[in-house]
């Protein structure tokens, strides 16, 4: 039921990439930098490209001005956590009458509910790469990774200043 309902969404929020931005992005929020890293370095290794933010208030911030395919959020963060950023992207998209983009919650809780529409996918940490793998082919178009795969020069994180 869950594989169903993660292909009926991907149908459901196919967005078409601008011409000048062939390589989806991807956002990933989450407090452990470290956890943030490895994500941001695997994720770039598929082709992707990255933004890494560790609060939900940032991220929300960053999002008035990136449109990232897919969101992986923790739930635990300081300032703004992960139910609070969820629900302000579902908000916007409605007052915007547009489809947020699937989001991914990352979290060591073992009973997430209710989750709202935006949420596609929880993953309970840890988790196997093979999982986050799944989602991304899932989600996201393929890409030809056009650089060695060890090079991060795609990958980025941006901080409030």
């Amino acid at each position: 039921m869950i594989d169903n309902q993660m292909t009926a969404r991907r149908e459901q929020v196919a967005f078409p990439l601008p011409q000048e931005c062939a390589i989806p992005l991807v956002l990933v929020v989450d407090d452990d930098l470290t956890l943030g890293d490895l994500l941001a370095s695997y994720i770039h290794d598929q082709g992707y490209d990255v933004c890494v933010q560790t609060n939900g208030a940032d991220a929300y911030h960053w999002l008035r001005d990136h449109h990232p395919m897919i969101i992986l959020t923790d739930l635990e963060m300081p300032y703004m956590d992960g139910w609070e950023l969820c629900e302000r992207i579902q908000q916007d998209a409605v007052c915007m009458g547009v489809c947020p983009p699937p989001i991914i919650i990352m979290t060591a809780q073992l009973r997430v509910s209710p989750l709202p529409s935006a949420i596609v996918k929880v993953l309970h940490k840890p988790f196997e790469v093979s999982a986050l793998e799944e989602l991304l082919l899932t989600f996201l178009p393929p890409v030809v990774v056009q650089h060695h795969p060890r090079t991060r020069a795609r990958k980025f994180r941006e901080r409030a200043g």
